[in-house]
């Protein structure tokens, strides 16, 4: 925790790429922790795709966050961190959104949503994402 609190800084300066270095050698430091630290990996992919303007460089970062994101959901369970889950589940509709699928989407959202209302949840984003989703599709 106190690292990624310590990593979390460099994000805060936009430093990407260090942010990353660091994080690569959390995961091989503290294989039991991966899950955080692959959201973490997520969370900065999907930052530094922001600051892009080349939609390919943008669809490669994110492409790489879901990757992240996808092994939060392989190596965490919603009883050990429903939080952590919840937000994953969220941040990867959020992408899928950018791909414009957005069917998928509603889908990923609806998961965050049936975690629940937990600490560090994603619920009310999930319901507010879902909700815009589904009145552009009517």
């Amino acid at each position: 925790t106190q690292e990624l609190l310590r990593i979390d800084k460099i994000v805060d300066k936009k430093e990407y790429v260090r942010a990353t270095a660091d994080l690569k050698e959390l995961l091989n430091k503290y294989p039991n922790d991966s899950a955080r630290i692959y959201y973490s990996l997520g969370r900065v992919s999907s930052l530094s795709a922001q600051e892009l303007k080349d939609t390919d460089a943008i669809k490669k970062r994110l492409f790489d966050a879901k990757v992240f994101y996808e092994n939060v959901l392989r190596s965490a369970s919603p009883s050990d961190d429903p939080g952590l889950v919840s937000s994953t589940y969220f941040a990867l509709g959020r992408i899928f959104e950018f791909y414009d699928q957005k069917d998928y989407a509603i889908k990923i959202y609806e998961t965050a949503i049936k975690i629940g209302r937990v600490e560090g949840g994603a619920h009310d984003q999930a319901v507010d994402a879902r909700r815009k989703l589904i009145e552009k599709k009517n």
